[in-house]
């Protein structure tokens, strides 16, 4: 994380790196938060869980498909079905037709936010792709 914003601070064009720059301190943040809960934990001998795999497994799935997807299909179309197959995937709700309706207007209010702030605030190219 801190070479990641070292390089971002290099060039001088410091406008087109404020969003690595913010990505790399929130980094280095987050990483010195799992530091300190990993020690914090060590001391209170709590035991070690295992990872449920059978939880996260279908959520890595998908994210696999998208990284091979947006370059086909473009970031936020294929972000719009990766957003829909999690939500899909770990709703606690029932499959039917309310819920599908419920599911794909959250992730087109989703995606929508996605797009205010990469495209329109944070002016970041996205990869596009068949659909944009």
């Amino acid at each position: 994380a801190l070479c990641l914003y070292g390089l971002s601070a290099l060039p001088e064009n410091s406008e087109a790196y404020l969003f690595p720059r913010l990505i790399g301190i929130g980094m280095v943040l987050f990483a010195v938060a799992l530091i300190v809960a990993s020690f914090s934990s060590i001391a209170e001998d709590q035991p070690i869980q295992s990872v449920p795999w059978r939880v996260i497994a279908p959520g890595l799935a998908v994210f696999v498909i998208y990284l091979y997807a947006v370059e086909v299909l473009g970031f936020y179309v294929s972000a719009f079905f990766a957003f829909f197959a999690i939500i899909t995937i770990y709703a606690p709700e029932r499959r039917s037709l309310r819920g599908w309706g419920n599911r794909s207007s959250i992730a087109i209010l989703f995606i929508g936010a996605i797009y205010a702030i990469f495209g329109l605030l944070l002016k970041v190219q996205t990869p596009t792709g068949v659909f944009i």
